[in-house]
């Protein structure tokens, strides 16, 4: 089946929640994203609720010029372009040393003193007009400007803004995300973990103005700030990875306390018969598609007995989606345990995946900022890393035991069997819960509280009120 824009019930109602309060809440900030893959708009969507307006998207807006528009295409397009040709045999060399290049990652003994040709370029475009149409779209220049994007926050610093928030969406990242002068800036930088800050410090960023923070994740799937839904999404999909009690039989007393639930006795009385659910994400640019053929192939058995459900996530991409559809048809055609994730627009994808993640007991894709979703407690099977951003991020997952190298798509029901069978799986998404960062959302929200005060005590009692009453929608739609 496809899951096209017909919402479920429960996500029409989120959605009519969101669009009801939007009209009547005071903001807090601004929230300006590009659509360049799904990361970028990922790492700002849970904060909207609090936003100005929403999810401005700077490279789509009516007030851009057209060179603009060119400049933000070639952007935005670049790494797109580059992932789907990067899977070519021959051409595709070409292609990921060229995205290399765009992204180079120095080495560790990087000392700032020479500024690479992509911050000289960016820092012209931006000179010469990048950034202009968020600025003139943005009517209330007081308040602050929250971005996932590098240019975005480099734009609006220049633009005069004072407060410039920027989120770092990986683990390690490019001399780009930073202005040529760094040490004069004043962007503060929302990191995810410790080695991304590490890699800011070293490219001249003042320790100050960079914070700790986690990876923002989205409040449907982490419940009240006592990560309610998480615990309880976790205490089931435990029990789902071990059925032959391999981990359980080691860490029954620490998931008890750190979950304060009865696992062990809930584990006892519930029955065999359940449906391990994974979910293979495509990316956003329909890279590694070709992939889940072979996934369905090596699981058809196991999904035909009602053992096993296979979610593909094919993101808003129509040739993906009619690829995936064409293959589950040919193979399981009629099969209700296959489903095919797809709608028009990201943040009506983003509201299936997300609700579809609840239920999800393993989640293979790229290493893309999905692996700050290990903090979810879901283990995360990860396919071939493309440019070094993804390479930063599969050795950082597969370092902190919550990620696992991809087995031969061909023979992942033998892979899979066994993982399950001695515990593996079930002791990556705990190594994924208790060794990441889980309050991301929340941690970004009290330095913007923060940020406010400073600027404008009065309007304390306002910011608090609209994070309760997020959280209270949280909990009445997700709980």
């Amino acid at each position: 089946m496809i899951s096209f824009i017909r919402y479920p019930c429960e996500i029409r109602e989120r959605l009519k929640v969101v669009k009801d309060q939007s009209s009547v809440r005071k903001s807090k900030y601004w929230l300006v994203s590009v659509s360049m893959g799904y990361g970028h708009l990922r790492a700002v969507y849970p904060l909207r609720s609090n936003s100005e307006k929403g999810v401005i998207r700077a490279d789509k807006l009516p007030e851009s010029g057209k060179f603009e528009k060119l400049k933000w295409k070639f952007i935005t397009s670049l790494y797109e372009t580059v992932s789907r040709a990067g899977e070519k045999p021959v051409i595709g060399l070409i292609f990921r040393k060229l995205l290399n290049y765009f992204l180079y990652i120095p080495d560790n003994n990087y000392q700032g003193k020479k500024v690479p040709f992509q911050v000289r370029w960016l820092e012209n475009a931006v000179k010469n007009g990048l950034g202009e149409g968020f600025v003139q779209h943005i009517s209330y220049p007081h308040l602050p400007v929250v971005t996932s994007f590098y240019a975005v926050a480099i734009a609006a610093e220049r633009a005069g803004y004072q407060n410039v928030c920027c989120i770092i969406c990986d683990t390690d990242l490019s001399r780009a995300w930073v202005p040529a002068d760094s040490s004069r800036s004043r962007i503060n930088y929302f990191v995810p973990e410790v080695n991304s800050a590490t890699r800011l410090i070293s490219y001249g960023v003042d320790k100050e103005r960079i914070k700790i923070t986690g990876f923002p994740l989205p409040l449907e799937l982490l419940g009240d700030r006592d990560l309610t839904t998480l615990k309880m999404n976790l205490w089931r999909r435990l029990m789902h990875l071990d059925p032959q009690r391999a981990f359980f039989s080691k860490h029954e007393t620490e998931v008890n306390n750190a979950l304060k639930l009865n696992i062990l006795s809930e584990k006892k009385n519930s029955s065999n018969d359940y449906c391990l659910t994974i979910l293979y994400a495509v990316g956003g640019a329909g890279a590694q598609k070709k992939i889940g053929g072979d996934i369905l192939k090596s699981l058809a058995v196991r999904i035909h007995q009602n053992n096993l459900r296979l979610i593909f996530a094919a993101g808003t991409r129509k040739d993906t989606r009619d690829y995936l559809m064409k293959i589950k048809n040919k193979i399981l055609p009629w099969n209700n345990n296959v489903e095919v994730l797809w709608a028009k627009d990201f943040e009506s994808y983003y509201y299936l995946f997300n609700n579809a993640l609840q239920e999800t007991d393993i989640l293979w894709t790229k290493p893309s900022e999905l692996v700050f979703y290990s903090a979810l407690g879901i283990p995360i099977i990860m396919t071939k890393p493309l440019g070094p951003q993804e390479l930063a991020n599969h050795n950082w997952l597969k370092n902190s035991g919550a990620g696992m190298e991809h087995p031969d798509p061909s023979f992942f029901n033998i892979w899979l069997t066994y993982q399950l069978n001695n515990g593996r799986l079930a002791e990556a998404a705990w190594n994924g819960f208790i060794k990441s960062i889980k309050s991301g959302t929340f941690n970004i929200m009290d330095q913007m509280e923060n940020i406010l005060k400073e600027n404008d005590p009065s309007s304390l009692n306002i910011v608090r009120n609209i994070r309760d009453e997020s959280n209270r929608r949280v909990r009445k739609f997700v709980l």
